[in-house]
């Protein structure tokens, strides 16, 4: 489940209930053959019904998920997350960065050898998204001018992300950075995004992936100033193609 999610398009569910909580929802859907994603609001109780989602032939998700406070979400499509890729040539790997943060796919097999290669896939993009929550006494971005006040300050974060073949990464949203194929390709170190966000809120990170030679696979971690870490790439996101 991710908290402070909300699927785009009210008028395209499959259909509605009122559900006592999110997990009753979350079952509710289940038992629809039809419905892959559903999202539950907190203030009416309505659940949500979704069928399948494509973000389309340019992989953009924006019309698709929304940061929502008020809304549940979640979805048949868990990812599979794998401890190593076999062709990432950075030296070390990404785990001398962060040994839990694990490569992801929407594949179980996205590194089933086939042959001297790696099995091809006909999808080309997949987006991957997570909630956190930015804890509320992270230390204050320099000469953030909003810190003493009632609104809480914003926090410099670091994102260090790799992806087979490239990536478009949003927070709330909105574009803070991306990778690009040759990036990969050419065994380059990890791209590092660095932006801020509002402490003690609740954010959304969506990973646009886009793949050339089989199933998109990327692997990332989130830190605060001071090197703990607020979000990685595990078994909790999900995704949509």
């Amino acid at each position: 489940m991710q908290y402070g999610v909300a699927y785009s398009n009210d008028s395209a569910a499959l259909a509605t209930s009122t559900q006592p909580d999110e997990g009753a929802c979350c079952q509710a859907c289940f038992v629809r053959a039809t419905c892959v994603h559903w999202d539950w609001e907190r203030s009416t109780g309505i659940c949500r019904f979704r069928p399948d989602m494509s973000t389309g032939t340019t992989g953009d998700m924006g019309h698709a998920i929304r940061r929502d406070d008020g809304r549940v979400a979640g979805s048949r499509n868990g990812v599979s997350a794998y401890v190593m890729h076999q062709r990432y040539a950075h030296p070390g790997g990404f785990s001398a960065i962060d040994p839990a943060a694990r490569w992801i796919s929407s594949l179980p097999t996205a590194f089933v050898p086939f042959g001297n290669s790696i099995m091809a896939s006909a999808w080309a993009y997949t987006s991957f998204y997570k909630t956190f929550l930015m804890p509320p006494t992270a230390t204050a971005a320099a000469g953030d001018s909003s810190a003493g006040e009632q609104q809480a300050p914003l926090v410099n974060v670091t994102l260090t992300i790799s992806a087979d073949d490239a990536v478009v990464v949003l927070v709330n949203n909105q574009p803070v950075g991306r990778t690009l194929p040759e990036d990969f390709q050419q065994g380059a170190p990890p791209v590092m995004m660095r932006f801020a966000l509002q402490g003690g809120s609740r954010h959304l990170i969506v990973l646009q992936c886009r793949s050339t030679g089989g199933p998109a696979v990327v692997v990332a971690t989130l830190t605060a100033p001071d090197g703990a870490v607020l979000a990685r790439t595990d078994h909790s996101w999900l995704w949509i193609q």
